[in-house]
C-alpha cells in the first residue's frame, strides 16, 4: 500500500510540473507572437521637426 501512495504522489507531482510547464510555455509563446506582430507592423512615419 505504501508503494501505491508513493507512486500516486510522484504521479501527482509530475502532473503538477507538466501543468506548470504548459502555463510557462503558453506565456512564452504569447510573448513571441506579440513580438513578431510588433516587428511585422510598418514603422510609424517620421515627424518633421517644428519650426520655431
Amino acid at each position: 500500500m505504501t508503494q501505491t501512495r508513493s507512486l500516486r504522489a510522484r504521479a501527482e507531482a509530475v502532473v503538477a510540473q507538466a501543468r506548470r510547464l504548459a502555463r510557462e510555455n503558453h506565456a512564452l509563446l504569447a510573448a513571441v507572437r506579440a513580438s513578431l506582430h510588433e516587428a511585422a507592423e510598418p514603422p510609424a512615419p517620421a515627424r518633421r521637426p517644428e519650426r520655431i
